[in-house]
C-alpha cells in the first residue's frame, strides 16, 4: 500500500484557489480473496470530461486562451500551499539526471525552489474546457516547474502546444529548478530508449532538448 497515494484525494481538502473535485466520503474494505484492501472515494462531479483520455496529446484540443490563464493561475496558487508530502525527490531527480547525462551536471535545488505541485499533470488530469485538476493521489513538494515540465513533456505530440506551453509558463520553465526538471524527463525518454532498444516520437526533440538545457544549466551554474 503506498500511503501517500493512499491518502492523496483526502489531504487536498487543505489546498485552496485550485479547481478540483471536492472530496465527499471515503469507505474501504478488505478482500481476503485476492489479499488486497479496496478503497472508493466520492467527489463532486467535474464540470467538463478530460481533455484526453491518456496523459499526452496527438492533436490539438484547442483549449481557450481563458483556460491556459487558469491553469497558470491554479499551478501558482498550488505552489504557495505547505505540505509535508513529496511529490518528486531530490535524490530520484539527481540520480536519474547523472545516470543519463553523467556526474558533472550540478542537480542541487535549494530550498527555495521547492514548492507545493499537482505531481502527475498530463491531459487526462485537467478537464475541459471549464479547468478541473484530477487525481490527486501524488501531489506534494516538487522542484519549482515541474508540473509545467510533465504538461510540456506531454504536449511534445503537437510541437504547437508544447511551444505554447512553453511560453506561458516560461516564468518557471526558464528556472534552473526548471530546467532541471525538463532535463529529468529527457532522461526518462533517454533512458527508455536505451533499455528498450526503440525511439519514441518524441525522442529526437527530447535529444535536443537536453542538449540545449545541460549547456543553459552550465552557465546557470
Amino acid at each position: 500500500m503506498n500511503a501517500q497515494s493512499w491518502t492523496g484525494t483526502e489531504a487536498a481538502v487543505a489546498i485552496h484557489g485550485v479547481p478540483r473535485p471536492q472530496w465527499v466520503a471515503t469507505t474501504t474494505w478488505a478482500d481476503s480473496d485476492r489479499d488486497v484492501v479496496w478503497k472508493a472515494e466520492e467527489t463532486t462531479l467535474a464540470p467538463a470530461p478530460a481533455v484526453s483520455t491518456t496523459a499526452d496529446i496527438t492533436t490539438d484540443p484547442r483549449l481557450p486562451d481563458r483556460w491556459w490563464a487558469e491553469l497558470h493561475a491554479a499551478l501558482g496558487a498550488l505552489a504557495n500551499h505547505t505540505t509535508e508530502r513529496i511529490a518528486l525527490e531530490q535524490a530520484h531527480l539527481t540520480r536519474r539526471i547523472q545516470e543519463v547525462y553523467g556526474t558533472g551536471i550540478d542537480t542541487h535545488v535549494p530550498a527555495k525552489d521547492w514548492v507545493c505541485a499537482h505531481g502527475d499533470l498530463g491531459y487526462a488530469n485537467v478537464t475541459g474546457p471549464e479547468l478541473t485538476l484530477l487525481d490527486w493521489e501524488s501531489w506534494g513538494m516538487a522542484p519549482r516547474g515541474w508540473d509545467a515540465a510533465c504538461l510540456w513533456s506531454a504536449s511534445l505530440g503537437v510541437p504547437e502546444v508544447a511551444e505554447h506551453v512553453r511560453v506561458r509558463f516560461d516564468d518557471v520553465l526558464s528556472t534552473r529548478a526548471g530546467r532541471l526538471c525538463q532535463l529529468l524527463l529527457c532522461a526518462n525518454v533517454a533512458r527508455a530508449t536505451k533499455r528498450t532498444g526503440t525511439t519514441p516520437p518524441i525522442g529526437p526533440v527530447m535529444t535536443e532538448t537536453a542538449d540545449v538545457l545541460i549547456a543553459e544549466l552550465g552557465l546557470s551554474s
